[in-house]
């Protein structure tokens, strides 16, 4: 007697979750909530005002897509790397779960403008920099980001439309 309401109230308590996360999922485009959507914006759009570059909006549908790329890193034992030939630019962070959250993703993205002198990127000042400039870079309108979690890792993925960090070219 006493498994059978154990296994349902497991499976209840499993189609709620499920159903929080699908309704989630539906107004973010991804498994973040709307706490963490505005986070990451006010982060992006804090970094973007001091070059005084649009601020971006929230995409659902790029969000998307940075969802299911931070899930394939997930299942993929962890390895980082980044998407090939997808249309949307792109930044990368892991961390430790429940110590590091997407704010901080943001934040060390941020933090690269120190080693970002101006002028077209180039190798020599991309490569040190170039979360920073994806950021901030003012030809992008709208974000969205995913997260996953792989053994005690919490993987952030943000998406930009349209891309940038081209190679030649100045972000603001």
């Amino acid at each position: 007697m006493h498994r059978r309401p154990a296994r349902l109230l497991s499976s209840c308590l499993a189609a709620l979750l499920l159903f929080a996360s699908a309704d989630a999922f539906a107004s973010t485009g991804s498994r973040l909530d709307r706490g963490e959507v505005r986070t990451l914006l006010q982060e992006h759009n804090r970094a973007r005002a001091q070059v005084r570059v649009p601020p971006l909006r929230w995409s659902p549908q790029v969000a998307t897509s940075a969802q299911r790329w931070a899930d394939h890193l997930a299942d993929s034992s962890c390895r980082m790397r980044h998407s090939r030939g997808s249309r949307y630019g792109e930044n990368l962070f892991i961390g430790t779960a429940g110590y590091y959250g997407v704010g901080d993703a943001a934040q060390a993205w941020a933090a690269e403008r120190r080693r970002y002198r101006g002028g077209p990127l180039r190798a020599h000042n991309w490569a040190p920099a170039g979360h920073y400039t994806q950021m901030v870079w003012r030809d992008t309108r709208q974000l969205g980001c995913g997260v996953s979690a792989c053994d005690d890792k919490e993987i952030v993925v943000c998406h930009y439309e349209p891309k940038g960090n081209y190679l030649g070219r100045a972000p603001y």
